[in-house]
């Protein structure tokens, strides 16, 4: 009745992880745990500057550990997206996948698209 998630493969720094395509979140998030586990590692960068303050459809607070720049390629296209990612200390009980696909790389996404691009 509900359908699979929503789930494809992608790479960042080389490494490959599995994500999750969530159009209802404004940010992309990637498990602290996964890029503690990356050979080559993008700078992490400070938020505090931002004073962002996220929070989950539940309205619980995210917890984060800053921010990095860094290619994501995938198999839906032949070209890799630069993109800003949040490191946040998730539990790897908690989540399906180790980076979650926000729509600050949805829209780029879309736009990389030709215009036979589909909405969905």
């Amino acid at each position: 009745m509900i359908g699979d998630a929503n789930l494809f493969t992608i790479t960042i720094k080389g490494k490959e992880t599995t994500a999750l395509i969530d159009s209802g979140s404004q940010v992309s998030v990637v498990a602290e745990m996964f890029y503690n586990e990356m050979t080559t590692k993008p700078e992490l960068m400070s938020l505090n500057e931002f004073n962002l303050a996220l929070k989950a459809g539940n309205g619980t607070q995210i917890s984060y550990s800053g921010y990095y720049q860094a290619n994501i390629g995938s198999n839906i296209l032949d070209v890799k997206i630069e993109a800003i990612l949040l490191d946040s200390p998730v539990g790897c009980s908690h989540v399906s996948a180790h980076v979650i696909i926000g729509t600050n790389i949805i829209r780029q996404m879309k736009h990389m698209c030709s215009d036979d691009c589909p909405d969905d």
